[in-house]
């Protein structure tokens, strides 16, 4: 057979990293610091299920979380807000593609499973490949946005570079920004910290949203290294944080992950000028993508505020398999209380929407 597959241990850390690092479209959702990110948040060992090689290289991948209740067990790839596993595989040999996803199929069939869902990578082409060789039951669709920086540009050109790939409207949000005197720096200290944490619990509450805990946080300082592996860009006016914003850096891609505002200030636009000034260090660092996350396909409003900094579609896919459907007769909130962080099944297939 050539190969063999097992679940990485954390003896494999270098071989991981040198199989996800075969490709510049993997994502922070991939690296070794974000598993153990999640191990610790969620308090659950992973399963990242691996073809080695007979060399014990790793060839292809799922990597998955399992969230055992009373109920049954939930499969993720992965859990958590925006995250994304789904199968892994970078030289374009089918036959590792099938043996892993087969092993995942041999896992949802042969134990207690309530759901489980493979979550792709933005960057699949075509994602057929899921479409084609796996049985499931239920698709959900996602909108990835995605910018491409400008490359090999000269210092003086990169501002109009970038300023060109907006629209209008949003060159006016930027120069509104400029001309209200903000200063945009990256600020990684535990005062930008604690700006950022507060405001993002103000911010999502205020929508009615489910902030992201503190320990959350707490977790990123812990395991990532700050400058290398993420920054906070902060918009400052006399001293004061008026906005800030926490960016990832993995491979060749800039991950904006939670952006705050004051929002007394929300009218001068300092985070348009903070994501305009990053973009600009982005671009300069040599990163190639900008990624904006996954968009819903009814936020009209948030699709279209990422849709005019440039970015590119990359639909991605929910590929859920319901082994229990018992779940489809509880509601929104239960679902959100069993299976914290969880995705189980999209909330418009339960039955009391019928």
């Amino acid at each position: 057979m050539g190969y063999s597959i097992r679940e990485l241990s954390n003896e494999d850390n270098e071989k991981w990293d040198l199989f996800i690092f075969k490709s510049d479209k993997t994502l922070l959702y991939h690296s070794w610091k974000y598993k153990l990110l999640l191990e610790r948040f969620l308090n659950l060992k992973s399963r990242y299920l691996c073809l080695f090689d007979k060399n014990d290289n790793i060839k292809s991948a799922i990597p998955l979380f399992c969230f055992n209740s009373p109920e049954g067990m939930i499969i993720n790839s992965l859990p958590f807000y925006g995250s994304h596993g789904g199968v892994l595989e970078f030289d374009g040999n089918e036959k590792y593609k099938k043996a892993i996803l087969s092993k995942y199929i041999e896992i949802i069939d042969n134990e207690n499973i309530i759901s489980a869902t493979l979550i792709s990578n933005p960057f699949d082409k075509g994602n057929f490949f899921l479409k084609d060789n796996l049985s499931y039951d239920y698709i959900d669709q996602r909108i990835g946005q995605i910018v491409d920086l400008p490359k090999n540009i000269s210092a003086e050109k990169l501002e109009d570079e970038i300023f060109q790939m907006c629209h209008y409207k949003t060159r006016n949000m930027i120069r509104k920004s400029m001309k209200y005197g903000f200063d945009f720096i990256v600020d990684n200290s535990d005062k930008s910290w604690n700006f950022l944490k507060k405001t993002h619990n103000e911010n999502i509450l205020n929508i009615n949203g489910i902030p992201k805990p503190d320990n959350f946080f707490s977790l990123i300082k812990e395991i990532f290294t700050p400058t290398i592996d993420y920054d906070i860009w902060v918009a400052k006016k006399n001293e004061e944080f008026c906005a800030s914003m926490l960016i990832f850096k993995f491979n060749k891609t800039i991950e904006y992950f939670t952006p705050v505002i004051d929002l007394k200030y929300r009218n001068e636009q300092p985070l348009s000028g903070l994501i305009f000034n990053a973009m600009k260090n982005a671009s300069e660092k040599g990163f190639k993508f900008w990624n904006w996350g996954g968009t819903w396909l009814n936020q009209d409003g948030v699709y279209r505020f990422k849709s005019r900094w440039g970015t590119k579609d990359f639909p991605y896919y929910y590929y859920t398999t319901l082994k229990n459907k018992e779940v489809l007769n509880l509601s929104k909130e239960e679902i959100l209380s069993k299976f914290p962080y969880f995705y189980v099944i999209s909330f418009n297939e339960l039955n009391e929407n019928y």
